[in-house]
């Protein structure tokens, strides 16, 4: 059986890489934009919005419950925005077939991959 993924929440881990490449990638581009324009000021703004999904899961283990269990589903959407003379704006989510799950050991939240123990083809053509 394939052990679950788990990601923990919190922007220090490799968790939110994506949403820290695009503050990077949009803060240095707000940077050059602002020499060649000669500007001495400009805004980056980082927002992030969370919304849940209830879901129920068969036949797959979370966290040491069997059966079927009502899980909570986290999606996490970011922008970066800079704003000069001119905008900048990327954004993402974060989110899929992962479940919301206290864990103990961490004293955290961390999203635990859901796993089903259906079988794809891609399992056997691995």
């Amino acid at each position: 059986m394939k052990i679950p993924q788990e990601l923990e929440l919190t922007l220090n881990s490799n968790t939110f890489a994506v949403l820290k490449a695009d503050f990077d990638n949009v803060l240095q581009k707000t940077l050059t934009n602002m020499q060649h324009k000669g500007s001495e000021a400009a805004e980056v703004k980082v927002s992030l919005k969370i919304s849940f999904d209830k879901g129920v899961v068969s036949d797959i283990q979370i966290d040491n419950l069997d059966g079927q269990e009502e899980v909570i589903i986290p999606r996490f959407d970011h922008k970066v925005s800079s704003v000069l003379q001119i905008k900048d704006e990327v954004s993402g989510t974060l989110g899929g077939e992962f479940a919301l799950v206290y864990d103990d050991v961490r004293e955290d939240y961390v999203m635990r991959e859901i796993i089903s123990p259906q079988t794809s083809l891609g399992d056997y053509l691995g």
